[in-house]
């Protein structure tokens, strides 16, 4: 069977950081309509020439789900109705797809894991004040943790398997508790 990650969690938590780390040792194809329309993502070659995809874009700043059209949802569970079978993982992290409609509907089609990455609000600000462009406003930030906590508990309600995350602790010791619990 498929098996899947996703990361959820407010901004600033490093689930970019650790979805890299999760990453490490893939080979990304180009950046790719996967769908008829608005679903994107990379496909991924692993080790011992295992398939994978990433869902959302790969990119220094900013990467994951939330590149993708905001109308995005139909088509994501289009995919995953369709998708190769003969796919090892599925990697994805965001806000944009981290709902319990994709959630469940991935959780029926692979083995997943949802990942809640956390760290102390006034980390996770001190770690936004240092990243270029556009600084979030802080009402933003603490409704993205909100949701985050909230599906996290919803998911574990649900029967998902759900990993807390602390990520101030390093992202390897955090990808291998990753993939020690899938």
């Amino acid at each position: 069977m498929t098996r899947s990650i996703y990361l959820i969690g407010g901004s600033g938590v490093g689930k970019s950081t650790l979805m890299a780390r999760l990453l490490a040792n893939w080979t990304p194809g180009p950046y790719e309509r996967l769908t008829a329309r608005e679903l994107f993502g990379h496909r991924l070659l692993g080790p011992d020439l295992e398939m994978g995809v990433y869902l959302g874009r790969l990119r220094p700043e900013y990467p994951g789900t939330d590149a993708l059209s905001l109308s995005v949802a139909p088509q994501a569970l289009i995919w995953l109705e369709t998708a190769d079978p003969q796919l090892s993982w599925v990697f994805g992290e965001g806000a944009r797809l981290s709902h319990p409609s994709f959630l469940l509907a991935l959780a029926a089609k692979t083995d997943l894991v949802v990942g809640h990455v956390v760290v102390p609000p006034e980390v996770a600000a001190a770690r936004r004040a240092v990243r270029p462009g556009k600084a979030l406003s802080e009402q933003y930030c603490k409704i993205a943790a909100s949701k985050a906590q909230n599906l996290a508990s919803w998911a574990r309600e649900a029967g998902i398997p759900l990993l807390e995350l602390d990520g101030s602790r390093p992202v390897e010791e955090l990808a291998e508790k990753i993939f020690c619990n899938h």
